[in-house]
């Protein structure tokens, strides 16, 4: 038999500006949530607005490029897995989980402005133009 697949790709926006933390060997971890949107009709023929959140977790130079040039509001597309994430709640001492996204790769889906760039104290390109999606 075959192997398991585990891939999952999203577009969202995100709900907070992402949080940035580098481990003691220097690697950058990025740890964002995206709100995901979707509209479906119920047996009534009622529209009906769905919102799903998703925690997102990306390593390396991406991360670095979120904690960047990502804001609270940003749309994003994140290609990943779906990992599930275990803890004991420190007050009721119960076994909690729940699903979250370790991302292979984000897209940034707007363009960035000279503004927000020279806002995190970077340079725009000799041309003057946005930068738009950054290279990973």
């Amino acid at each position: 038999m075959g192997r398991d697949l585990n891939m999952a790709t999203f577009i969202g926006r995100l709900t907070r500006d992402p949080e940035t933390k580098y481990t003691q060997s220097g690697k950058c971890l990025c740890n964002m949530t995206i709100a995901i949107g979707c509209d479906y009709y119920n047996s009534e023929k009622q529209k009906v607005e769905e919102t799903t959140f998703a925690d997102i977790t990306i390593w390396g130079k991406q991360a670095e490029n979120c904690s960047k040039y990502l804001r609270k509001g940003s749309q994003v597309c994140v290609n990943g897995r779906l990992k599930t994430e275990r803890w004991v709640d420190n007050t009721t001492q119960k076994n909690r989980s729940k699903l979250a996204i370790a991302a292979d790769n984000i897209q940034f889906l707007e363009k960035i402005s000279a503004a927000d760039v020279y806002n995190n104290n970077d340079q725009q390109d000799s041309d003057g133009e946005d930068w738009g999606n950054m290279p990973y």
